[in-house]
């Protein structure tokens, strides 16, 4: 379906702000979340997209690294050995989507995830559903339907999925 075509109540989470449609329904909403000091930002449709699209990339490393590493987000960001595998699955989710493909965007959305292990880690660890065909699944579908080489993005969805653990060392 077209992204552009959905209701209000379209909302992108990042750490420490909230993005919602900027419609009259979304501006009444964030303006009670704001009067209660939750940070929200109403903005338009296209900035909603890319906010999404960021957060999916940004996902996209997080959990499945998390998950085949059993490393917090923080852990994630500051593990030299990992800093390669960090950037490389940024770069290719990044490329995909068309965004920023500075890594440091990537790692200081990381390190501000403190000590969070995302839900998809989690799952793994208990035995649960992933979200990885969501998620870099769709990196890799994408990316070879335009020519791209996604190769980390699989690696790490079948690590994942196949809850497959590595030493981060």
């Amino acid at each position: 379906s077209d992204p552009k075509s959905h209701e209000a109540g379209i909302q992108v989470r990042s750490v420490g702000t909230t993005y919602l449609a900027g419609d009259m329904e979304g501006r009444e909403f964030a303006s009670i979340f704001q009067r209660a000091g939750m940070p929200v930002e109403t903005v338009d449709i296209d900035t909603l997209l890319q906010q999404l699209y960021r957060k999916v990339g940004l996902n996209c490393v997080a959990n499945s690294l998390a998950a085949v590493t059993g490393l917090n987000m923080r852990e994630l960001a500051q593990n030299g050995p990992l800093e390669n595998a960090v950037n490389s699955i940024w770069h290719e989710a990044a490329e995909v989507l068309d965004l920023e493909r500075d890594p440091e965007v990537c790692r200081e959305w990381l390190v501000a995830g403190g000590d969070h292990l995302p839900s998809s880690a989690r799952a793994v660890e208990n035995g649960g559903v992933n979200d990885f065909p969501f998620l870099n699944g769709a990196i890799v579908k994408r990316g070879l339907r335009q020519g791209l080489q996604v190769r980390r993005n699989r690696l790490v969805c079948n690590l994942a999925s196949n809850r497959m653990m590595l030493s981060p060392n």
